[in-house]
């Protein structure tokens, strides 16, 4: 078996992501390249998602709960999930939430209410 240019993917997986990797993320590359590929991409789009429980995490709040979110040591966040608003004609739904005590509102794709969703002009 040839010996591995491992410089080499290691810059071709580093342009891919658009970022460079430590050892660790590397060896993990090398071992399992399409798990963290798609944890790469993954991350990207939802950024540290490690902060949340686990149950949140696989089954989201429910309304008038409550958890903290330590962001870093002494650095945390207290979010309270309120209500989520039924879809409207362009599948968005309302998600309103307190973060650390303030009212919130945001808009999210709801892709299971089976409509078009516009994110510009419709």
């Amino acid at each position: 078996m040839p010996a591995a240019d491992l410089a080499a993917q290691r810059r071709e997986i580093e342009t891919v992501l658009g970022r460079s990797l430590s050892d660790a993320e590397f060896a993990s590359y090398l071992m399992y390249p399409k798990v963290f590929r798609d944890f790469a991409f993954m991350l990207r789009k939802f950024g540290d998602v490690s902060i949340l429980p686990t149950p949140v995490f696989f089954y989201g709040m429910e309304p008038g709960q409550e958890i903290t979110l330590e962001m870093e040591k002494g650095k945390s966040l207290v979010l309270r999930f309120l209500a989520l608003a039924e879809a409207d004609e362009n599948g968005l739904r309302k998600v309103f939430f307190e973060l650390n005590g303030q009212p919130r509102t945001v808009r999210i794709a709801d892709k299971s209410a089976g409509r078009r969703i516009c994110h510009a002009r419709c």
